[in-house]
């Protein structure tokens, strides 16, 4: 199942490329404006491609889910209760496994996610099982919020970028929700129209030690089937 999904990804990855001409959509999204000419013909790619990733996913997750050796890994493996959760502050599928209602789309929401996300997806014993089953439950989701979001579009967009001011001594900070959890931003803008410090605190930063707890009492080979179901970030953390 790792190798197949591990296809789609690239599929997504060739996807973007073909769209904003970047595999990681960098710089087609710029502050108050767009870097990539957006049409029809993006969104019928858009549309095609999800439409035969989501058919073969479908088929993948019915595989595992229906795997008695599978099922056997996974289940009450690396479990965490919802109390640690809170007291850790969990965030993302990690602390959603646990029981945690907690979703930036949802609590806090941005953009578009006030008319996509009403409802937090959830699951209670908090271990791999959980995770993964949330996993399946936001792909799902993100199916639906993509073609959603594309029909809010009605018309073309053209490249447009905007010429922005920042005063300088001006603080912000923004939340979001990544695949990974609840990310936060902080800037503060310095002289000649640059941020003077950018602050990052990563769903990662926060999620490692909740897998200090996971793998607690479990066999050595589980180490890696508990810290993949993390799905965390080393880079994030090396300050």
């Amino acid at each position: 199942p790792a190798k197949r999904y591990g296809y789609f990804s690239e599929m997504i990855h060739q996807l973007c490329e073909r769209v904003t001409g970047s595999r990681f959509c960098r710089n087609s999204i710029l502050p108050f404006g767009i870097n990539i000419d957006y049409g029809e013909k993006q969104r019928v790619d858009i549309l095609n491609t999800l439409q035969s990733i989501e058919v073969k996913i479908e088929k993948i997750a019915k595989s595992t889910l229906d795997s008695v050796s599978f099922l056997d890994r996974v289940e009450h493996t690396g479990m965490i209760d919802k109390e640690t959760a809170k007291r850790l502050f969990l965030t993302g599928v990690v602390g959603r496994a646990c029981g945690k209602q907690y979703d930036v789309r949802r609590n806090f929401p941005y953009e578009v996610y006030g008319k996509l996300k009403h409802e937090i997806n959830i699951e209670t014993l908090g271990g791999v099982f959980e995770r993964y089953k949330l996993k399946i439950a936001e792909i799902k989701d993100a199916f639906s919020f993509i073609r959603k979001a594309l029909n809010f579009i009605d018309n073309e967009i053209p490249k447009s970028v905007a010429d922005i001011q920042l005063p300088e001594g001006r603080e912000a900070f923004v939340s979001v929700e990544t695949v990974k959890g609840e990310l936060v931003v902080y800037g503060a803008v310095g002289k000649n129209n640059r941020f003077d410090r950018i602050y990052f605190k990563t769903p990662s930063f926060t999620n490692w030690e909740g897998l200090t707890i996971a793998v607690q009492d479990e066999i050595v080979p589980d180490f890696p089937l508990c810290n993949k179901s993390f799905n965390m970030s080393y880079s994030e953390n090396d300050r």
